[in-house]
């Protein structure tokens, strides 16, 4: 009957995060998530998910421990308990007590000072056999894990696993996202700055033309520019693009002669 019930648990926690991982907008919500998952699982005082770089553990979010642990870096080699944690394949508990320093002494919100006797756990968290991060589960009440199954303790370290990469991945295409956007911002001004590739003269009639770009340019109004082959129709795009509000955002080139006459408003 208790196996059942086990794997029946098991069976709601999975489908509940994956289904927290799917409406998750953003990697702190996701994250959040995940604590409030492991936290129904397995009654605690305190979770922490700790991301490795370099041998350096960062706390990427944390449920019943002082704010001041997010700004905190946890240097492996410097932190024994942190240092099992990393060592092991599978999820460890401590002894009761237990001689080794806890990282998080005088942080934890459920007591003032340094720990007393207490439960503590940690799983490592492994992609494509490599460690990414580690989760911390402490709890004051002593034995407070030793009924937990295995089983339970993997699929908590596997999610948590799924839910770092998947992280790390967004991050990742965060960062060369937002690089490729970079790049184009200064193709584009360095294309523009090219020899004819701004507004020459102090004519009346090129005065003129700029005040209008100008004005168009400042407004949310679609702009038609019309004249013969060779005259700068492009050059005056860009410039209105360069100076509008939008002027971040990518000018995307159509050539409408390609375009049949029924397609031409839904292509622009």
């Amino acid at each position: 009957m208790v196996t059942d019930f086990m794997s029946l648990f098991d069976s709601n926690l999975l489908i509940e995060v994956a289904l927290d991982l799917a409406n998750s907008i953003n990697n702190d919500d996701r994250f959040d998530r995940l604590l409030d998952s492991i936290r129904k699982a397995i009654e605690c005082d305190a979770v922490v998910l700790l991301g490795l770089h370099a041998n350096v553990l960062t706390p990427l979010a944390t449920q019943g421990v002082s704010t001041e642990v997010q700004g905190r870096r946890f240097i492996v080699d410097e932190h024994p308990r942190l240092k099992l944690i990393c060592e092991s394949t599978m999820p460890m508990t401590f002894p009761e007590p237990c001689d080794l320093p806890d990282p998080y002494d005088g942080l934890l919100l459920a007591v003032a000072g340094d720990l007393p006797v207490h439960s503590c756990m940690g799983l490592p968290l492994y992609s494509d056999y490599k460690l990414i991060g580690v989760v911390t589960i402490d709890s004051l009440e002593a034995q407070a894990f030793k009924n937990i199954s295995r089983k339970t303790l993997e699929l908590i370290a596997a999610l948590s696993s799924a839910t770092l990469k998947t992280a790390l991945e967004f991050k990742k295409l965060e960062i060369s996202a937002q690089h490729a956007h970079e790049l184009v911002q200064e193709l584009t001004e360095e294309a523009l700055l090219k020899d004819g590739g701004e507004l020459i003269g102090q004519s009346n009639a090129m005065l003129a033309l700029k005040n209008e770009i100008q004005l168009v340019a400042s407004s949310d109004y679609t702009v038609l520019i019309m004249g013969e082959t060779g005259v700068g129709k492009e050059l005056v795009a860009r410039k209105v693009h360069q100076m509008s509000r939008l002027k971040d955002k990518y000018l995307v080139h159509i050539n409408c002669a390609s375009l049949t006459e029924t397609l031409a408003e839904a292509e622009l």
